[in-house]
């Protein structure tokens, strides 16, 4: 009967960390498998997933009555009873001796912790008393089985070797074994570091680590049902609603918002009663209201939408998030992804939930999309949505309330660092909007361990790509609509692969600690320190940008369209792959500098198909001769925006081979321009890292024909060029204040941009984004922000604009 029911109306993910995933090229015996419940749903899921992933099985270790066709599997159970309808239940009765027996086996012995779970954070299981037996049970067990058969987790999370965990519980904190003393702990430390096999344990000695590796292993396991457990059920839209509006800061707001003057009573209620219900109005605008119906719809419409539209989706990071819910208490996970479609709304809910078994956030969505129906759609997956602007006091208070809600209710939150979607590829200048209301939110409740997870997203084709070109080349934005969208829907064809990327967490904490030390006790009473906050969200932002750079995809497309940049369109087949084979040999030595980086390994001649099967309304392949429309190629630059500043350093180095560049020149350039790279591209230079990653990628590309550097020489054309034009702009405006008597303190770059873009405009460029305003403004924003531009004198100006005429000439 279990069988059927996994086999045929079970859907199981498994998550397998890299760890325990070597096991199944590792010569390793004695690997056991740590089971929390010892149900046959459980044993059908773990025997699944270790068959999907060829791990040791071995069942000559341990055996067991009772469980059938599992009587003889490596496994040790930590409880006995059923999960689907309850979650902490009596420790196993076998448990001490199986744990005897594994010490008779000795130090090869390696633990395998499994975490099965069903459900997801929108749901509540039944809550049973463990000793509820008869139909009672059964029919609860049949009913949540029913609900939740779609949504089975099983989580491989760590190795650990006998010893290793031994020692580890000896460290732990002494409430989490059978009651011992610190003396006992000490004895059984030395008799555990004595010994030089676990089989040299004396009867007594092994009865004890058995019995407390026992208490040890449940206590871990409620910790992790602590942690992890996704079926912690949100509070209610009604209830969360309620907490948000009688808080007393939102209460207070609404008072202030009453009439000041002088009125009767009377008057008074009544105003008081508006604005009560105006608030009320204001949250049930903001609120999202996610629904497992709903979800149970998504999980089946986005796996048809990958499977139709998609050849796949590329995950990589994502077990770092998995380490941290593992390992940290009251987590509270802010994701801050790129955006570059609207795709992006539902892509990072599907991984989470079907790659990582992790509970789904709630996503920041801009007011503009709730529009009918598509808006109730979104909320009801998780979508809670903000006006362009913050100006009404009352809405502020009410949505800076919402968020810490939020967060004092461990439910993670999504938004977007770059605000909007960027229309030209590249990662837009971060915005501190969402991230400065979810850092006020964590000052409010500064027990949560709160996290951001930078993520780098790139599509193999994005569907609005040709949308963003024709709105930078100047066609207004069309308002967004549900007639839009399911124009936007037909036009939906074959995308090829969707590229995401998580960086490491940034625990955010650490940098109050810095720039605030005394911030746990001044920040009580919603007191904030501005200058302190301000710069940790500054340093933060920047931090978060520069992560999710770090961790870029260097896909098929973005290769083909950095080979094809600064061309005619017009290729020979053998020539341009020779030229991806090349380019893909070079940016793998850039792993040693940025070993985030994911860089396709596919063959040139596989790219080229790929390409061809995305593009093929642009792109076509006949007789050994690649044809790309002129009117296409712009569209293609917005994939090689995605990792221009990848090219960086080994642009530099083919440019100053080419040109002959001295050292003294590329040290002068870079002690300028470093920081500029970092604020503007969001890298991570010094002058001396810069420095010494061009030398490496000047010696690498020595003895390289021409035609090989200029393939990595173009790709900072268009932004050497910007560079030039905007420092020529400042030296103009520059010189028109000396004519006045004024000095470059009275220099505002925000008056130069008009004429920047002027200029851009007058080189004509079939790139439109050459002359976009929004990246000069980010250019504008790099030179502001840059540490050698911040005090700057006018000679200095001067020598650094000469600096980048020499990369230019």
């Amino acid at each position: 009967m279990v069988k059927f029911l996994f086999k045929f109306l079970t859907r199981l993910r498994s998550i397998v960390s890299q760890e325990v995933k070597q096991l199944a090229t590792s010569d390793q015996q004695k690997v056991v498998y740590v089971l929390p419940y010892d149900t046959s749903l459980a044993l059908e899921s773990l025997a699944a997933t270790v068959a999907k992933h060829n791990l040791p099985w071995q069942t000559d270790l341990l055996t067991h009555t009772k469980y059938g066709s599992f009587n003889n599997a490596p496994v040790i159970f930590l409880q006995h009873g059923e999960y689907l309808s309850v979650e902490t239940n009596p420790q196993h009765p076998d448990l001490v001796a199986k744990l005897q027996e594994l010490y008779a086996l000795g130090d090869q012995v390696q633990l395998v912790f499994v975490y099965p779970h069903w459900g997801t954070n929108l749901i509540e299981k039944p809550s049973l008393d463990a000793q509820v037996q008869g139909s009672t049970r059964w029919w609860a067990n049949i009913k949540t089985f029913w609900r939740l058969r779609k949504f089975a987790f099983i989580n491989l999370y760590q190795i650990i070797s006998l010893r290793d965990l031994s020692s580890l519980m000896l460290s732990s904190d002494a409430n989490q074994l059978a009651g011992l003393d610190l003396k006992q702990i000490k004895q059984a430390t030395q008799d555990l570091n004595q010994v030089e096999f676990l089989t040299d344990l004396s009867p007594a000695q092994v009865t004890f680590f058995s019995k407390n590796l026992a208490a040890y292993l449940n206590a871990q396991y409620r910790l992790i049902l602590e942690r992890r457990n996704s079926n912690r059920p949100l509070p209610s839209r009604k209830q969360l609603l309620e907490q948000v509006i009688q808080d007393p800061v939102v209460q207070d707001a609404i008072l202030l918002t009453c009439k000041k003057e002088k009125a009767d009573l009377l008057q008074n209620t009544l105003e008081f009663k508006l604005q009560q219900d105006k608030s009320l109005e204001i949250i049930d605008e903001i609120a999202a209201d996610p629904r497992f119906s709903t979800m149970k719809k998504y999980d089946y419409v986005l796996r048809k939408l990958w499977q139709r539209f998609y050849s796949g989706i590329e995950v990589r990071g994502l077990e770092q998030i998995q380490d941290t819910l593992f390992n940290h208490n009251k987590v509270s996970l802010t994701y801050v992804p790129t955006h570059r479609s609207h795709i992006d709304y539902l892509l990072l809910s599907y991984i989470l939930n079907e790659y990582g078994g992790i509970k789904i956030p709630h996503i920041a969505a801009g007011v503009n999309l709730n529009f009918w129906p598509i808006g109730k759609i979104f909320r009801r997956g998780g979508a809670f949505f903000l006006r362009r602007s913050f100006n009404n006091y009352l809405y502020a208070v009410i949505f800076k309330n919402y968020i810490a809600q939020l967060v004092k209710a461990r439910q993670d939150i999504e938004f977007f660092i770059e605000g909007g979607r960027s229309r030209t590829g590249r990662l837009s200048l971060p915005k501190t909007g969402m991230l400065n209301m979810t850092l006020e939110a964590f000052l409010r409740s500064p027990e949560m361990n709160q996290y951001y997870v930078p993520i780098f997203i790139a599509y193999d084709k994005v569907f609005e790509s040709a949308t963003y070109v024709q709105e930078l080349q100047g066609k207004s934005k069309a308002k967004e609509s549900a007639l839009l969208v399911l124009r936007n829907l037909r036009k939906l064809k074959y995308q090829g692969k969707v590229h995401v990327n998580f960086a490491k967490p940034i625990m955010i904490s650490n940098y109050f600690t810095r720039h605030w030390p005394n911030w746990l006790e001044e920040s009580k009473g919603n007191k904030i320190n501005k200058v302190a906050f301000d710069k940790v969200s500054q340093e933060l932002a920047q931090d978060i940008a520069v992560a999710i750079n770090s961790n870029a995809s260097i896909s098929h497309k973005a290769l083909f369209s950095s080979v094809i940049f600064q061309t005619n369109g017009e290729f020979e087949y053998k020539q341009i792959c020779k030229d991806i084979n090349f380019m893909q040999l070079v940016l793998q030595h850039t792993l040693q500098f940025n070993p985030g980086y994911d860089i396709s390994k596919t063959s040139a001649e596989n790219i080229v198909k790929a390409v061809v099967k995305v593009g093929k309304d642009n792109i076509s392949n006949e007789n050994g001769q690649l044809k790309v429309k002129k009117a296409a190629l712009a569209e293609f630059n917005y994939y090689r925006n995605n990792i221009e500043h990848c090219f960086i350093a080994p642009a530099l180095a083919a440019i100053k081979l080419e040109k002959n560049i001295s050292d003294e020149q590329l040290n002068g350039f870079a002690y300028y321009f470093a920081d500029v790279f970092n604020r503007h591209s969001f890298t991570n230079f010094t002058q001396q890292t810069l420095v010494s990653q061009v030398k490496y990628f000047e010696n690498l590309l020595l003895d390289k024909t021409s035609e090989q550097r200029q393939l990595f020489a173009k790709q900072l054309d268009i932004y050497l060029k910007q560079l030039d034009t905007f420092m020529t702009v400042m030296v103009e405006a520059l010189n028109k204040l000396a004519a006045e008597g004024k000095d470059i303190e009275q220099l505002q770059l925000s008056t130069i941009t008009s004429t920047v873009v002027s200029n851009l405009k007058a080189q004509k460029s079939i790139y439109p984004d050459f002359a976009d305003k929004t990246t000069i403004n980010q250019l504008r924003n790099a030179f502001a922000t840059a540490e050698k531009f911040t005090n700057i004198t006018s000679d200095q100006l001067v020598e650094a604009l000469a600096y980048v005429h020499t990369w230019l000439k």
